[in-house]
């Protein structure tokens, strides 16, 4: 593999004249370098400092501060206390290319205890057309965090209507396409 000034890379089988190898015709192609995906990562106040999920998934994946976008709130959730996952995408998307939004291979959006005790199916279908027409390419991965156990003598208890928002945020993934990142709910 060769890396070329202009940041495009020859493969070494990929000869200037047309090679025969294993019964397949090879011949010179120049592979363009491809910026690496985008990544939007959303939540709620659980994520409003520096040093927090997401940052830390960021630093896990090697991803430059170039190469993606925190948006959180305090009170926000798919429908949450005032603030919505929808219009936090939306000012992440503001200021972003028609490109780089083309190139945002993964949003992750995180939360769960602003939306205890509430309907997500209309919030969460609104959230879900505009990150495909805004976002063709993206993945979306959706984390319920349950930072609210309080702790029992016999283990762990969630607070009054927390219990079912693993549940209900798995619906919500699998009713869009969307990855549920399971176990977040035990961090």
């Amino acid at each position: 593999e060769n890396n070329l000034k202009d940041g495009s890379v020859t493969h070494p089988k990929l000869a200037d004249d047309a090679v025969w190898e294993n019964n397949i015709k090879y011949r010179s192609v120049t592979l363009p370098k491809l910026a690496k995906p985008y990544t939007i990562f959303i939540g709620d106040d659980y994520d409003t400092t520096a040093g927090g999920w997401a940052d830390r998934a960021a630093a896990d994946l090697n991803l430059g501060s170039n190469e993606f976008k925190k948006v959180s709130r305090a009170g926000a959730g798919i429908v949450g206390g005032g603030t919505t996952f929808l219009s936090l995408l939306q000012q992440a998307a503001t200021g972003m290319t028609d490109a780089q939004k083309e190139n945002t291979g993964a949003i992750v959006i995180v939360g769960g205890y602003n939306d205890r005790d509430k309907d997500l199916t209309t919030n969460a279908s609104t959230l879900a057309s505009f990150i495909n027409e805004t976002f063709p390419n993206a993945k979306v991965f959706l984390g319920m965090a349950a930072w609210k156990c309080n702790a029992t003598a016999g283990g762990h208890k969630y607070e009054t209507g927390y219990l079912d928002m693993p549940k209900k945020y798995m619906q919500v993934a699998g009713d869009h396409g969307w990855a549920f990142i399971d176990n977040m709910q035990y961090v």
